[in-house]
């Protein structure tokens, strides 16, 4: 996550767009999450707050537990700030970020379909064989994607590259250098 934060923001820098760097944000709430367990503690906290002072069931719902909703809404309010800037960043960039921008958005839903909506599954069958799977979906099929994420990213800066090349506004081309065998 922190690799992939600090190259949305390489992108960011390449592209002068600023939705790379609201994907970068988005990013690094993740690591400080899951460095913190944030929606762990504070989705415990939550959950127990509102059981008391308002409608939330403090028994669950649709089979889950009160605590795994506190921790989906500590989630949502987490990633809710970059998401909605990465909405509006995504809607005022020109044809090449929007387009790159769509494929982003794409391994975030997977990411969240991994680490949310199989985590919730996974807490459903904790305590049976099938839980175990699920788990292992859930964990192996986040750190695919984050991988997923990463090269996605480098080819995107590596596009950048090949542009600015090919405009004569960046770095020459490897080719031209690296000495030749004959020189």
């Amino acid at each position: 996550q922190a690799v992939l934060a600090v190259l949305l923001v390489a992108l960011c820098w390449a592209t002068r767009h600023l939705v790379w760097a609201a994907y970068a944000v988005l990013f690094l709430s993740a690591l400080a999450d899951d460095y913190l367990r944030l929606h762990e503690n504070k989705g415990a906290w939550l959950a127990e707050q509102l059981a008391q002072d308002l409608w939330f069931p403090a028994d669950g719902f649709l089979g889950l537990r009160a605590n795994d909703l506190g921790e989906l809404l500590v989630w949502g309010l987490l990633a809710a700030v970059p998401l909605a800037a990465a909405v509006l960043l995504h809607r005022r960039s020109d044809r090449w970020n929007r387009r790159a921008s769509l494929g982003m958005a794409g391994l975030i839903a997977a990411y969240v379909f991994f680490g949310a909506v199989l985590d919730q599954a996974h807490v459903l069958f904790l305590d049976s064989w099938i839980g175990d799977v699920v788990g292992t979906l859930e964990d192996g099929g986040e750190l695919l994607v984050l991988s997923a994420s990463v090269v996605y990213v480098v080819g995107r800066l590596a596009d950048r590259r090949r542009a600015r090349t090919a405009e004569g506004d960046g770095p020459a081309p490897l080719e031209a250098t690296v000495p030749s065998a004959a020189a």
